[in-house]
């Protein structure tokens, strides 16, 4: 008899086994890439964290640099070994998920949306309004683009816009 979570990894395998390869991921992962899939675990910020380029040196006169830069820091003294530590892979949730023809509406309603975006993307202004505008004309910088493709997908409507990309 076999174990329901053997069924299930076994399915997750045959689904993603061809991306794993391709993308370089040792098998000894795969396991653990399914559980944190499966459980959600996005543990990322117990070992690393994303950190802001300090560029405020008061001695050097240049102009303000919209973009920001970030670089990677361990957490306090982490070391893992991806050839032999499972834990070594991660689960990177997106920022933010929208279609374009949603995107200034997602800054209006979706709450923190704009203050979490303003910030990723170095925005200071004087009002809402002013800061939405430089977001959605920098936020091309930042995205990269999927589409989701479906079976459940209805013959009778519009085929384009069920094609549209995510970004």
């Amino acid at each position: 008899m076999t174990n329901n979570n053997d069924d299930e990894y076994n399915q997750f395998l045959q689904t993603h086994q061809l991306q794993l390869v391709f993308n370089n991921i040792p098998k000894h992962l795969y396991r653990r890439l399914y559980e944190k899939m499966k459980n959600e675990i996005f543990d990322s910020g117990t070992y690393f964290q994303l950190c802001p380029v300090d560029d405020d040196d008061e001695e050097l006169v240049k102009p303000f640099n919209p973009e920001r830069r970030y670089y990677v820091s361990t957490i306090e003294n982490v070391i893992l070994d991806p050839e032999k530590d499972e834990n070594a892979i991660f689960l990177i949730d997106h920022a933010w998920t929208y279609r374009i023809k949603d995107a200034r509406n997602d800054l209006k309603s979706i709450p923190n949306l704009y203050e979490r975006m303003a910030s990723l993307m170095n925005v200071n202004s004087d009002t809402k309004e002013d800061g939405m505008e430089l977001i959605l004309q920098r936020m091309w910088k930042f995205n990269q683009t999927y589409t989701l493709t479906s079976t459940q997908v209805d013959p009778n409507l519009d085929l384009e816009e069920a094609q549209e990309p995510y970004w």
